[in-house]
């Protein structure tokens, strides 16, 4: 009766633990109910070998049966899963040997082999099905999902291999009489487990940078398309002031003609009128920085700050996606930090760009209003609660100027914030 007890608990164990990794691991189970339930029933009898008597067995007989056992196990999950590779031995080992710790565990209440056999697989039952309830519940499948395609497969073998030495050191702990092999393995279990938390964190730390960058990117995204567009909407001016401007002269050769001279410079008037209000606010010589020069100028405005620029923007030689991060990134700073100001007292952005035998060098020039702490020539200590996003945008400045082999450089006074950007043009751009 204990016996058919421990297969049932076993085989309640394991089919917790094939939906537990259905649900985590975005696996499909087959769709024979037949080749489900016999592969089921086959998957939960490897656990048998732990009624294995262990002193009439000799190590390496038993060693073999066990593997013999797990290959049994993987062939199980790759007719649950429809899957055949490298992974479904990996979920086999993985599941032998937490029940073995769970059997260790259990030690400490029982000494009895069968309760504690049965003992063993309700407890991993258990918090199997605690598991497999918190990932369904709020979507948190596909998180699960996402961070197990992080894990490099390096790594996957190192957390079966510290669940190894962990089994083995819980089991020499429970039994005085292997103690003294339980010490010995107290370094090599904390040294993994200093190397698993590190890579952990490490990747942790890649994830939360890689989100942060996608964020702006998307938000860097959406600024060039609103640039573009407002591009379109120049052209479309010019080009209804050409279909006007064929017009306007029919209109003057025929007041001309009737010698109405007078009338003619009125007219005259009127055009460079309509010229000067279809102007846009500014001419860089790129029509993309006009453009995005006329939006950052928009927002500045808000904050009763004018942005002046003085001299040229390259047309060639950097693409148009950097020269819009260099100056989109260092403007929305600029604002960022007039906007500090509640006075209505205007304040000025000042730029002056320039490019002379390949070399372009860019200045902006800002008020500030609270100290500010530079680092290193090209990092800002931000006043700004979300410290980890802030400070993405002179990043990303110090970075494209990398590319192109130059430097940004940051320096800053009570009053006053600069930022000098020079990089080298790459004549095949």
């Amino acid at each position: 009766m204990l016996y058919a007890g421990y297969y049932v608990s076993a085989l309640l164990q394991n089919i917790m633990f094939i939906f537990l990794v259905r649900k985590a691991a975005g696996f499909e189970l087959t769709k024979s109910r037949l080749l489900f339930c016999l592969a089921s029933l086959c998957s939960a009898v490897p656990q048998l070998v732990f009624l294995l008597p262990s002193k009439q067995i000799p190590p390496v007989i038993r060693l073999l049966l066990i593997l013999v056992l797990m290959l049994m196990k993987a062939g199980c999950y790759a007719v649950i899963f429809r899957k055949r590779n490298l992974s479904m031995l990996y979920i086999s080992i993985l599941s032998f040997v937490l029940n073995t710790n769970y059997t260790n565990l259990m030690h400490l209440f029982t000494d009895a082999q069968m309760p504690l056999n049965i003992a063993a697989c309700i407890a991993e039952a258990a918090v199997t099905a605690f598991l497999l309830l918190y990932i369904s519940r709020k979507n948190r499948a596909a998180a699960v999902m996402h961070s197990l395609t992080l894990i490099p497969p390096r790594l996957y073998v190192t957390i079966l291999v510290f669940l190894f030495f962990l089994s083995v050191f819980a089991f020499t702990t429970v039994i005085p009489e292997l103690n003294p092999i339980a010490r010995m393995l107290i370094v090599p279990v904390v040294l993994i487990i200093s190397y698993i938390i590190a890579r952990i964190l490490r990747i942790s730390a890649a994830e939360k940078e890689h989100k942060r960058i996608s964020e702006l990117l998307a938000v860097q995204l959406e600024d060039q398309v609103a640039y573009y567009q407002k591009i379109n909407d120049i052209y479309a001016e010019f080009r209804a002031f050409r279909h006007d401007f064929r017009n306007h002269l029919l209109c003057l050769r025929g007041l001309l003609a009737e010698n109405e001279v007078q009338r003619a410079c009125e007219y005259m008037d009127e055009i460079e009128s309509m010229s000067h209000s279809r102007r846009k606010t500014y001419d860089t010589g790129n029509i993309i920085v006009n453009a995005l020069l006329d939006d950052k100028n928009e927002k500045a405005v808000q904050h009763h700050t004018q942005i002046v620029f003085t001299g040229y923007a390259p047309t060639s030689g950097i693409t148009s996606a950097d020269l819009c991060t260099i100056f989109a990134n260092a403007l929305d700073n600029a604002i960022e930090a007039c906007a500090k100001d509640t006075g209505e007292e205007t304040k000025q952005i000042g730029i002056h760009s320039d490019f002379q035998q390949g070399l372009f060098c860019l200045k902006i020039t800002n008020p500030v209003f609270e100290k500010v702490e530079i680092r290193n020539g090209n990092q800002v200590q931000t006043s700004k609660e979300d410290k980890n996003m802030h400070g993405f945008g002179v990043a990303n400045i110090v970075k494209t100027a990398q590319k192109y082999g130059g430097e940004a450089v940051l320096s800053a006074d009570d009053r006053l914030f600069t930022l000098e950007v020079s990089l080298w043009l790459n004549p095949e751009i």
